[in-house]
């Protein structure tokens, strides 16, 4: 009796054992960590900020589609101070959208800023894009609204200013659960997003740094995003 009551703590013992060392496996592998499960890697660092409805806690946000965590323009040849016109012509951007969120992540080398877009709900789905999807990126000496030209408070001392076409005012109900509803301003590093908002057909932001830094900027698709990457 006494041996079988042995060989039985034995074998609940190795259960145990087995039991631990599993739930350390899962732990080791689950959704936001770099484990073997193939789970998707978080799209930024812990510090990662969000100015609308993205989930705050990162270790439960993970990235879409396209954003790693390389620089968007691609090598060291793609920084630059030179800023513009940009545009994509890609069917898969909705010919009207809703300005939705604004992410601010840290990278090792550089900054990121993403402005997300929806799909305006009250315009029918079409292939036929009349034009390209637009950004206009310039350094300003102050920043100011968009529509009435008021200053936007910042300790910043250099500012690159952001107006992307294509988008249209919370005018409905329908747009207004759509539209961003976050704080005006959303800071990372030296960086500090000023968010005016859409005005007719443009939505405005200014990203405020303490020196000009060299930007990396690119278009993402499903969903329509905006990527402005900034160098330390």
């Amino acid at each position: 009796m006494s041996t079988h009551r042995y060989t039985t703590a034995r074998v609940l013992s190795g259960l145990l054992a087995v039991g631990v060392a599993a739930t350390m496996v899962a732990a080791c592998t689950a959704p936001g960590t770099n484990g073997s499960s193939g789970a998707a890697e978080p799209a930024f660092k812990a510090n990662e900020l969000s100015g609308g409805d993205a989930p705050q806690s990162i270790p439960t946000y993970t990235r879409k589609v396209g954003e790693n965590l390389d620089p968007i323009g691609g090598g060291e040849e793609a920084w630059t101070l030179e800023v513009g016109a940009r545009s994509i012509e890609d069917s898969a951007v909705p010919s009207s959208l809703v300005f939705h969120d604004v992410r601010v992540g840290e990278h090792a080398d550089f900054y990121r800023v993403v402005l997300e877009f929806k799909k305006d709900p009250s315009v029918e789905a079409t292939t036929d894009q009349a034009d390209a999807w637009d950004a206009e990126l310039a350094w300003v000496d102050a920043p100011v609204t968009l529509g009435k030209g008021d200053a936007m408070e910042s300790e910043g001392k250099a500012f690159l200013d952001v107006t992307v076409g294509r988008t249209v005012m919370a005018s409905t109900p329908e747009l207004e659960e759509l539209y961003f509803a976050g704080a005006k301003s959303v800071k990372i590093g030296p960086l500090e997003v000023l968010v005016d908002g859409t005005v007719e057909d443009k939505t405005h932001v200014v990203i405020s740094m303490d020196e000009q830094h060299p930007v990396q900027t690119g278009f993402l698709t499903r969903p329509a995003r905006l990527v402005i990457d900034v160098k330390k």
